[in-house]
């Protein structure tokens, strides 16, 4: 029964951790190059490391209208958020 009853807590509390995370602040946007072989998880973990990855990404290819994740041809310039912070 104890069992029980901290399973369903920990789901709780799981659940409204998860919904809390509220999106950063985007203040501007930056121009920057693409490696060679670089996805837009690289390119976004390198320029908002503090930030979730998947929701950069997602503002990158927003931001750049793109379709994928590669980033093709190499050194090509991209529009990245900036964050507050």
């Amino acid at each position: 029964m104890l069992l029980a009853v901290l399973v369903a807590v920990f789901a709780v509390v799981g659940s409204a951790l998860e919904q809390s995370h509220e999106p950063p602040a985007q203040v501007g946007t930056a121009v920057v190059s693409a490696a060679a072989g670089e996805s837009l998880h690289d390119l976004a973990a390198r320029t908002a490391p503090a930030e979730r990855v998947s929701d950069s990404v997602a503002v990158i290819r927003r931001l750049n209208h793109l379709d994928g994740v590669q980033v093709a041809p190499a050194s090509v310039a991209l529009l990245v958020p900036v964050y507050h912070g």
